[in-house]
């Protein structure tokens, strides 16, 4: 029980830090929606207090890794759309820039995994992407469902 109760408190914690450095206001939902993956994917795995903090650490800074990777996307998409009535732009360059940055999120995804090597065995990869998968799901049926209610 004390392991658990200071489990979730560093759980907590690391989220709350990472939520002080995201003040937009938008990211509230979506920072209560990775506390309670970050809760779940730690009692799915069944790992201890140390794999717990470690695995928590790692992901923060992948998630913010991929963020950034995707607003230096979304500035490209920007910077394309303005750029399509210009009929001088090279396209191609563009196009290879903003294929070029998904292929990093690629990159980023896989060495990330391939990096929690030292914190999880194989099986518990292959569970942690599967609870990727099934939490996502569970996400959007919740949506529907509220967007439902609405």
């Amino acid at each position: 029980m004390k392991t658990t109760l200071k489990l979730l408190f560093t759980v907590l914690i690391l989220s709350s830090i990472n939520f002080a450095q995201t003040n937009q206001k938008n990211n509230i939902s979506h920072e209560k929606i990775e506390e309670l993956k970050n809760i779940k994917l730690i009692e799915y795995l069944k790992i201890d207090e140390e794999a717990s903090i470690k695995l928590i650490a790692r992901k923060n800074q992948h998630n913010k890794n991929i963020l950034k990777l995707i607003s230096e996307k979304d500035s490209l998409l920007e910077a394309a759309r303005n750029l399509m009535s210009n009929k001088t732009a090279n396209i191609a360059k563009i196009n290879d820039q903003i294929l070029n940055i998904d292929l990093l999120i690629v990159k980023e995804r896989l060495n990330y995994f391939n990096s929690l090597s030292d914190i999880l065995n194989n099986e518990k990869i292959l569970k942690y992407l599967l609870f990727e998968k099934d939490f996502k799901m569970e996400i959007r049926k919740m949506m529907k469902k509220r967007a439902g209610k609405e």
